[in-house]
């Protein structure tokens, strides 16, 4: 006997459990959908580990072969984030901790009052110069550490009790 789909409960599998498959994951349940999200390791430590939070809605449509309309796309889902953030933060009663800062307020106006090369450059811009300031504070922490024996033996200690703790 076939039964009619409504009367059947939907069941969705979610293939990965990082940002976007838990998000995607959490909406479905608030939806009334029996989910299960599956990933091979941990929930959190594969592409959204690797980004660290960063939300660099151009810099995601930039480079050949990318489809024009992605661009738009991704400013349109960047522009939703602060009602969704609000809406975890509400659900799970924890902070997300998400403050926009200057800098990318920059690329942002960039982005929207620019095409879409405006807002691409804007964020590699941004990009090479939080790179540069990570270089130098690499480089003047490399520069202690070799003048302090003990400053050293400190980030050692401290390295060893982080892989230890890992």
């Amino acid at each position: 006997m076939v039964r009619p789909l409504a009367s059947e409960p939907a069941r969705v599998a979610v293939i990965g459990a990082g940002i976007i498959g838990l998000s995607c994951a959490w909406r479905l349940a608030d939806c009334g959908i029996d989910v299960t999200v599956l990933d091979a390791g941990s929930a959190g430590q594969g592409a959204s580990f690797a980004a660290a939070g960063m939300l660099a809605p151009a810099f995601e449509a930039a480079g050949d072969g990318i489809h024009p309309a992605l661009y738009d796309f991704c400013m349109a889902s960047n522009a939703r984030w602060p009602d969704f953030a609000a809406r975890l933060e509400a659900a799970t009663g924890r902070s997300l901790g998400y403050q926009p800062g200057p800098s990318l307020a920059v690329v942002l106006r960039h982005s929207l009052s620019g095409c879409r090369r405006n807002g691409v450059i804007a964020s590699l811009a941004h990009g090479l110069g939080i790179g540069i300031y990570a270089l130098a504070c690499i480089s003047g922490l490399a520069f202690l550490l070799i003048r302090s024996p003990a400053l050293f033996n400190a980030f050692q200690w401290a390295g060893a009790a982080y892989l230890a703790w890992m």
